[in-house]
């Protein structure tokens, strides 16, 4: 009966711990620092299979209690964390509308941008107050080097973004910019490429790409207006 207790102490906390565990591994299969939210609704339902840890948790209980041991934490831990897992790990039926993983996109990006970018990738792209944001991860280690050499030495890309054309892109990613290495500020309609536009609206896509995480990121089809 010594064991079945110490067991029964044991699985409480895995039990308690389980949902932070889940959400942990989720995102580190999801590479969050690459696809942020997306790569952890993409593999949510990971955290399925910590559910086991509380109904294994409940089993336990139910032996204490035959036992006339404490099996009350077991039960309340297990009634908790469950359900909690049950809904976390539901997100990627429930958002997954809302993402696409489809790496087709990157096409249509080179048709407007006029440019080639690489085509061995894994991709997430959302929707976002009607433009997409898309994360984008090189999986060719050539492919990848080829690419660094040739926005290090493009005209097109700089390594430096103005503050103007910084401050025309949307607030939180005007602050995601500075983990950054490179950038590439597309006008869709005046075909040209890092310059500040006269008044007027535009469309427009901006190409970011973090160079030790090898992570691009695209806004594409994002409206500016100046007066």
């Amino acid at each position: 009966m010594k064991k079945l207790k110490i067991t029964g102490i044991i699985f409480f906390w895995l039990t308690l711990l389980s949902p932070m565990v889940a959400f942990m591994v989720a995102c580190q299969i999801g590479e969050v620092d690459i696809f942020e939210i997306a790569g952890m609704i993409r593999y949510a339902w990971v955290m399925w299979f910590f559910a086991l840890i509380g109904i294994a948790s409940i089993i336990i209980g139910v032996k204490l209690k035959q036992g006339g041991q404490r099996y009350k934490k077991n039960f309340i831990a297990s009634f908790i964390c469950v359900p909690l897992i049950l809904i976390f790990g539901s997100y990627g039926f429930i958002f997954g509308g809302m993402v696409s993983f489809d790496a087709e996109k990157i096409n249509s990006i080179e048709q407007t941008t006029k440019l080639e970018l690489p085509n061995d990738i894994k991709m997430s792209t959302e929707i976002s107050d009607g433009y997409t944001v898309s994360y984008v991860k090189i999986l060719d280690r050539n492919e990848k080097e080829d690419f660094e050499r040739e926005i290090a030495s493009s005209k097109v890309w700089t390594n430096k973004m103005s503050t103007k054309i910084a401050g025309l892109l949307p607030f939180s990613y005007n602050v995601k910019m500075r983990v950054y290495d490179y950038f590439m500020f597309y006008n869709v309609n005046k075909n040209e490429y890092n310059v500040y536009p006269p008044d007027g609206e535009y469309k427009c896509v901006l190409i970011a790409y973090n160079c030790s995480l090898n992570k691009m990121i695209i806004l594409d089809n994002f409206t500016v207006v100046l007066n």
